[in-house]
């Protein structure tokens, strides 16, 4: 072993290790504020729309699906209104696991309804509402205009039957097209929905698509400024730590 180093050094070699310890504590207090602020990715969605079987009152029934959980709604007079109303007004549907139709599905319809300047409200249940689907479809659209949304049409899927209320088309209009759009519905619940808007706006659905809503799932801004000094303070940390290494080698020498 070489001879200690001059004691003058020792005062110097405690302030760089002291200052080394504590940009470590800075560095790593940053990096924990940042990382846990990533949102992971959702997970698609796996389950397939199968076909459903018709009914002579005008019923639909479609297995399988995946979606939202309406065990999480808001206080309010109609908890599933609160639940289904929020998400139509952000992204334009909603659906719940063992409804009949999966997420991405009522994505792209949703989304080719709005670049048709014809934005609809898409819900598909799985199981009717208490108060009748009707009746559900109804409030939920006076929901929709006191929030103010752009939507005009709702339509409403559930295993047993479909409804639909709109302030573009009247009831008469309405009731009609989905009484005729109930083999496609039965067949595939894409075709269903094109069916129904053909036989309502009297042209095809187009298959553009609107952009999709930043706002909508979408993880808030982070800045990078605490990125940087975490940096920083990592490349002083190891600055100093060379620098008490050659010390000790110095005064070994």
């Amino acid at each position: 072993m070489g001879p200690p180093p001059p004691s003058g050094r020792l005062p110097v070699l405690r302030q760089v290790a002291a200052l080394a310890a504590a940009l470590a504590v800075v560095a790593t207090t940053l990096l924990t504020s940042i990382v846990p602020g990533a949102r992971p990715a959702s997970a698609a969605p796996t389950t397939v729309t199968s076909a459903g079987n018709t009914t002579t009152d005008g019923s639909t029934t479609d297995a399988g699906g995946d979606g939202d959980d309406r065990s999480g709604a808001g206080a309010g007079a109609d908890p599933l209104i609160a639940s289904v109303g929020p998400a139509l007004a952000t992204r334009g549907w909603f659906t719940e696991a063992g409804g009949g139709a999966e997420s991405r599905t009522l994505e792209r319809l949703s989304r080719r309804l709005r670049a048709g300047s014809s934005p609809w409200g898409l819900v598909v249940l799985a199981e009717p509402p208490a108060g009748g689907t009707r009746f559900f479809a109804e409030d939920l659209l006076d929901d929709l205009r006191t929030a103010r949304s752009d939507i005009s049409t709702v339509v409403v899927l559930t295993p047993s039957d479909i409804a639909a209320d709109s302030r573009t088309y009247s009831g008469e209009a309405l009731d009609q097209a989905v009484t005729e759009a109930i083999p496609d519905f039965q067949r595939d619940v894409t075709a269903g929905y094109e069916r129904l808007f053909h036989l309502l706006a009297g042209a095809p659905l187009t298959d553009e698509l609107a952009p999709l809503d930043p706002s909508a799932g979408s993880a808030p801004g982070r800045s990078t400024v605490p990125l940087f000094v975490a940096g920083g303070a990592l490349l002083v940390v190891a600055a100093a730590v060379l620098a008490v290494i050659g010390s000790r080698r110095a005064a070994r020498a």
